[in-house]
């Protein structure tokens, strides 16, 4: 898995750290787009359940709130 890219994440190595129980699930150290490290498990990057550290969504929300303020901006226009 060493040096994939899913989503955001690019796992970096495995996490010889992290206690996994029955070994099953593997965690790896990954590096967000933006920066963020973190251990992931590894079933959940398979799966793709974490495709940032959420920096994603926060980037998704500015884009949303900036196009619903530039939409308000216009409704003046329209409403006359």
């Amino acid at each position: 898995m060493t040096r994939q890219q899913i989503g955001a994440w690019r796992v970096i190595w495995r996490d010889t750290t992290a206690i996994t129980g029955n070994g099953l699930n593997t965690q790896w150290i990954c590096r967000c787009q933006c920066g963020t490290v973190r251990s992931i498990r590894g079933d959940i990057l398979r799966q793709a359940a974490s495709m940032s550290c959420g920096c994603m969504d926060r980037l998704q929300a500015m884009k949303y709130e900036s196009k619903v303020r530039d939409d308000e901006q216009y409704d003046w226009v329209w409403s006359e």
